[in-house]
């Protein structure tokens, strides 16, 4: 005989077993679609971030290359101005302020008339990058307008040594005048602890400031001399009747020109031999001159004086 509950107690049980097995499914699908979604959202935020990550960079780039421009132009403008000592202190300031303009933001992009940074995030990046722009830049400004100002310093000693030159050759001047001039640009005095003093001549000065290097001091120390030797001997030539005699004079040491002979004296052996030698050739060149002048001149008066003689004869033979 058959027992209908087994049967009944299967179909449940297999009934039963379906629905447990469908919430499984169902449980499981909304799990692996929560998770997709989850991805998809991560991935969204990681592009967004990486979009303002691109995007800052992007700025960060653009507005180091618009400053590192800007910068350059500022030194450009700077190293034409006259006075390199003023135009430092004022350069610096620019610069400086160029970097708070852009590390707040204020620099504009021109090209789209917003911001070069817009962002925090790329203004605090930008403010160590703006520094050492601005940094490089100073220094390398700094080290072009020192050059400049030791070149300005080296014109102003040679106007200075010029204008002594000048006068220490004038034989008209007073030669205590003369004498003075020359100090000024020779002088070697020394304090007693070694430093260059007071007295000394811009020479001395110019190589104990750093203008003048060792070459560059003996090679105008060299100069000033020969052209003193030069100045001198001329003018004394151009006012004597003998221009030889009076380069004989100064060859055998003869002359009484104190300038002259200080400056002489500390003239190198071969040097001096070279500039005596073509003294001497000028010496006779003006001696040449002078006596073909003169012999002109006398020819010019010779014929005036017959051109008259002959108007007196004529007028002579012509009365009655």
């Amino acid at each position: 005989m058959r027992v209908p509950v087994y049967q009944t107690q299967a179909k449940r049980s297999q009934a039963g077993g379906g629905q447990f097995l469908t919430a499984s499914l169902a449980s499981n699908a909304m799990s692996g679609t929560a998770e997709a979604l989850g991805a998809v959202g991560d991935l969204i935020s990681e592009i967004g971030i990486k979009k303002m990550q691109i995007q800052t960079q992007t700025q960060i780039d653009e507005a180091e290359n618009s400053m590192l421009l800007e910068l350059s132009e500022i030194k450009d403008e700077a190293l034409k101005l006259p006075d390199p000592v003023a135009a430092e202190e004022a350069t610096k300031t620019k610069m400086n302020n160029l970097l708070q303009k852009y590390s707040s933001g204020r620099a504009i992009n021109k090209a789209t008339g917003n911001p070069m940074l817009s962002g925090r995030n790329a203004k605090a990046r930008f403010i160590a990058k703006g520094q050492a722009l601005l940094s490089t830049a100073t220094i390398d400004f700094v080290k072009d307008n020192n050059a400049r100002i030791l070149e300005q310093d080296r014109v102003n000693l040679d106007n200075a040594v010029n204008k002594s030159v000048q006068i220490a050759s004038d034989t008209s001047l007073d030669v205590t005048q003369r004498a003075e001039a020359f100090s000024n640009i020779f002088d070697m005095s020394k304090q007693p602890n070694g430093e260059i003093s007071g007295k000394s001549g811009v020479l001395a000065k110019g190589k104990a400031g750093g203008t003048l290097d060792a070459k560059s001091f003996m090679t105008r120390l060299d100069q000033a001399t020969e052209s003193i030797v030069r100045g001198t001997a001329l003018n004394l030539m151009r006012g004597s009747d003998d221009a030889t005699a009076t380069m004989l004079q100064i060859v055998n040491g003869e002359s009484t020109d104190i300038v002259l002979n200080s400056a002489l004296s500390q003239m190198d052996p071969g040097d001096k031999g070279k500039v005596v030698s073509s003294l001497m050739t000028l010496a006779e060149k003006i001696d040449t001159e002078r006596r073909q002048q003169r012999e002109a001149n006398d020819k010019i008066a010779d014929k005036a004086n017959a051109d008259m003689f002959s108007q007196i004869i004529n007028v002579e033979s012509s009365w009655p």
